[in-house]
């Protein structure tokens, strides 16, 4: 009868332990706020080589075949309720980064701003880059940005590989960076977890690649 109430006292103490170390971690990563997220969503349209158009989200190899020289439409979209804060420059946005092409022209159309990021991770200009990234100061719920881009292949380039992701900062909600201080939540597509793809800024900077990227393989004729 003592071996039993031990083991049910023991069962009960980790039980207890279970709760608190959740409970710990949640609150770590979901400060404060309504507990709501924005929902990032990110689509790509390409104009293919006999004029159809196609869009595409997620990874995989694009149904169709571009030309030399194409035009890709990209869309921010919120599918939540919740916005991101007004006023803040990198408050959501796109990043784009393209394998065996680059920018020849774009129109910023809803975003804000945007840079062109060099092959030494430096900013530099949009047109003529690889690794482009979108921003924009507020989007709302329900809210979408688009942003048109004219993209040229590398010569002999039978395949483009796009690298892509999105991001929204929360309104209200807080989360606790490596070092401890306190900012918004970062929701993200492909979307957040703790390790692989964290809500915070810990890999901004000349670490922004390490954050987990959409791939899509874009065939190309000549």
């Amino acid at each position: 009868m003592l071996r039993r109430g031990v083991f049910i006292f023991l069962m009960f103490a980790l039980m207890l332990l279970i709760l608190f170390i959740l409970f710990v971690f949640q609150s770590s990563f979901s400060r404060s706020g309504d507990g709501v997220h924005p929902e990032p969503f990110v689509e790509i349209v390409i104009q293919c080589v006999d004029g159809s158009w196609v869009r595409v989200n997620g990874s995989g190899v694009v149904n169709c075949q571009v030309g030399r020289r194409f035009r890709v439409i990209v869309k921010l979209i919120n599918l939540g309720d919740e916005p991101s804060p007004e006023g803040i420059d990198t408050a959501a946005g796109v990043l784009l980064a393209f394998d065996g092409g680059r920018v020849a022209n774009y129109s910023l159309g809803d975003f804000d701003w945007a840079i062109g990021v060099a092959e030494n991770l430096e900013v530099t200009e949009v047109n003529g880059s690889r690794i482009i990234e979108l921003f924009s100061k507020s989007i709302k719920g329900r809210d979408m940005k688009i942003a048109y881009f004219d993209i040229e292949a590398d010569e002999k380039t039978a395949n483009i590989r796009l690298s892509y992701r999105g991001w929204i900062l929360d309104e209200d909600d807080k989360v606790l960076n490596p070092l401890g201080e306190e900012e918004p939540y970062c929701a993200r597509y492909p979307p957040e977890d703790p390790v692989d793809n964290p809500p915070d800024s810990r890999w901004s900077g000349k670490e922004f690649m390490k954050y987990k990227t959409f791939k899509i393989i874009i065939p190309v004729v000549h």
